[in-house]
């Protein structure tokens, strides 16, 4: 029983010091490129992307439901970097 506390002590401790790294290194420029990258992916996995994005011959637009589900994970990104580390 105790070493299985430990592990999950060590575990937390080391998710903790590597989402800190993270967080100290990550700028708003890398939080839009990871966003996009999320984005794009998530809505070719789900099979949405005709939902998301209007394609056009010279150049793509995402549509109302494409910019609002974008928003929600730039904002969720940008958030977790500007909350305090856990202790």
């Amino acid at each position: 029983m105790m070493v299985k506390v430990a592990i999950q002590c060590i575990k937390m401790k080391t998710e903790k010091y590597i989402k800190q790294k993270i967080k100290n290194k990550m700028t708003n420029e890398n939080a839009y490129e990871l966003a996009s990258e999320l984005y794009f992916y998530f809505i070719d996995f789900y099979g949405i992307r005709d939902k998301c994005v209007i394609e056009n011959k010279d150049y793509s637009e995402n549509t109302d439901f494409g910019r609002e589900l974008y928003y929600q994970i730039e904002d969720k990104i940008l958030n977790s970097m500007r909350k305090p580390p856990l202790n």
